[in-house]
């Protein structure tokens, strides 16, 4: 597994904490961070949506019961999914308030990969959002007021996540989101469709858009030192 920027696994704090949602790439990303950190915590959120929610919880639960490691649970019971603008928004508030209360003052690890990296790419390009001076994907470090998520895994492609599972037996804690198939949101519509007809007319996108990453964690890194 490709990971980019050791030091966006090195924590500042005394130990790092894990997102994870029951996908393949965090399941994988897990798995493979317990051989060099032993000092883990996992988060996990039930957005209580759908019944597959449960089923995610639980296996998050089987998963970090079968590594010996803490597992910190909070669900939508708690923090409410309330927005005006949309699901998608709403769900994202919910887990930073859950974030704030239960991990203050630590380094959250979300396993974004590649993929999420051009379909983030794309979108600014259409957005008209893409801009020397900032950031061309995801930015490899979000830092809020109590806590910090980072994303040390922006060039690491799904199909690794998903052959470190299989080599591994992990496939049965996997869940495969039932939303990521929806084409109504954006970032679905980029991934199953937009991409696909690219990458049928042009073979260069992925090289692109890993050189944008490598560029978006050197700006992220050299903002960090200029503190």
């Amino acid at each position: 597994m490709k990971i980019s920027y050791r030091s966006f696994l090195t924590s500042r704090r005394d130990r790092l904490v894990l997102g994870l949602s029951s996908g393949v790439d965090s399941v994988a990303a897990l798995h493979f961070l317990t051989k060099h950190h032993k000092n883990i915590t996992v988060f996990h959120f039930n957005h209580k949506l759908r019944p597959q929610n449960d089923v995610m919880e639980t296996n998050a639960r089987r998963l970090a019961a079968k590594l010996g490691l803490e597992i910190i649970v909070a669900t939508a019971d708690e923090f409410p999914l309330v927005s005006s603008t949309s699901q998608e928004a709403a769900a994202r508030d919910a887990r930073l308030n859950a974030l704030e209360k239960y991990l203050p003052e630590k380094d959250i690890i979300l396993c974004h990969h590649l993929g999420d990296a051009m379909e983030s790419y794309l979108n600014r390009c259409f957005l008209g959002t893409l801009c020397a001076g900032s950031y061309y994907t995801i930015p490899p470090s979000t830092t809020f007021p109590r806590f910090r998520l980072i994303r040390p895994f922006l060039q690491t492609t799904k199909k690794n996540f998903q052959e470190y599972c299989e080599s591994h037996s992990l496939m049965s804690y996997v869940v495969e989101d039932q939303t990521n198939s929806d084409i109504r949101f954006r970032r679905n519509f980029l991934r199953h469709k937009v991409i696909p007809l690219l990458n049928e007319k042009w073979n260069g996108l992925e090289k692109v858009v890993l050189k944008k990453v490598a560029q978006d964690y050197q700006f992220c890194l050299n903002l960090e030192q200029s503190k």
